[in-house]
């Protein structure tokens, strides 16, 4: 028996399919599968059309968090695991407040921040798909362009003098921004 995992975004539900061969051949009784964690679901799954061997269940994901199945078919047993990633609501977006906060003690007025988390939530928008789903991970990756925009507007021209006399070229992307945006870049073709 083998199984396809996938992730969702809570309140999706999570689609659990299987693969199953008999030994003899011939068609069994259909798997049965059992979800524990975030929330609890039971039953026998069903056959997909067109198949003889693959069997499906959707499981509702009303919270986030891990979701384990385990499930049965004779004697196999295939656990599956998946996590369902929180939502921030439409109204819980990167406030001015929460730069701020990221920024513990800074010396940037508040006009400043605005703007800059302005100029950063427009650039997120163009370059990342964030409508209706906008997770924690792209909540915090806004609020660290926010900061390194400004940042940023102390680096003229994107370079740096180090103690030693060296100069360095400020990198154009931060590494951890790209890694939090990486599943959500909408791709530009032509």
């Amino acid at each position: 028996m083998s199984g396809v995992e996938s992730s969702v975004t809570a309140g999706e539900r999570w689609h659990i399919t299987v693969d199953v061969t008999g030994d003899s051949g011939e068609e069994a009784a259909a798997p049965t599968y059992e979800v524990t964690g975030a929330g609890t679901a039971s039953g026998t799954m069903t056959l997909v059309d067109g198949w003889s061997c693959r069997y499906e269940a959707y499981v509702p994901t009303a919270a986030a968090g891990w979701y384990m199945a385990v499930v049965t078919y004779g004697a196999d047993v295939l656990n599956l695991a998946c996590y369902a990633d929180p939502v921030v609501a439409p109204g819980d977006r990167v406030t001015v407040a929460d730069v701020e906060e990221f920024l513990r003690e800074s010396s940037w007025t508040t006009e400043e921040v605005a703007d800059a988390l302005a100029a950063e939530e427009a650039d997120q928008r163009a370059r990342c798909y964030t409508a209706p789903v906008y997770p924690p991970s792209l909540f915090h990756a806004l609020k660290r362009r926010a900061a390194r925009a400004l940042a940023m507007q102390t680096i003229l021209l994107g370079v740096q003098d180090s103690a030693d006399g060296f100069v360095s070229k400020v990198p154009r992307w931060d590494a951890e921004i790209r890694r939090y945006e990486a599943p959500y870049r909408r791709m530009v073709i032509g």
